[in-house]
């Protein structure tokens, strides 16, 4: 009777032992699950802002050339889209190279355009996001 109240206690420290490690290895599980999803939606939302920026720095350019065309004796302002400061900036005479930096504190954006007027046509070259 001894022997079989022994290995009773035994096999219910095992199975102790083995609900332990299964919550254990639950919890590793759910841990490392919880720290990929948070990065990938850090990464998302850096990605989101990044692409936000660009459009407005891109929408403050077009707003740029739109006045040059108006006016080709515009040389720049300091707008405020949304939560943004762009500052458009315009020199040179032929081609003149205008610029929109965007930067809204975290996130900054910059793109350039070359623009020549020939016979009172203004032609656009050369969009890129610059450094």
């Amino acid at each position: 009777m001894m022997v079989r109240q022994a290995h009773h206690k035994k096999q219910k420290g095992q199975a102790l032992i083995m609900v332990i490690l299964i919550g254990i290895i639950a919890l590793i599980a759910v841990v490392s699950a919880a720290t990929l999803v948070i990065s990938e939606l850090k990464k998302n939302t850096a990605v989101s802002f990044g692409v936000s920026q660009y459009q407005t720095t891109y929408g403050a350019l077009e707003n740029a050339l739109m006045r040059l065309l108006r006016n080709p004796n515009y040389t720049g302002e300091t707008v405020i889209l949304g939560s943004s400061t762009c500052t458009i900036t315009v020199v040179g005479s032929s081609p003149k190279t205008v610029e929109s930096r965007c930067s809204d504190g975290k996130y900054s954006r910059k793109i350039g355009a070359q623009v020549t007027f020939t016979g009172g046509v203004m032609t656009v070259s050369g969009i890129s996001e610059l450094p």
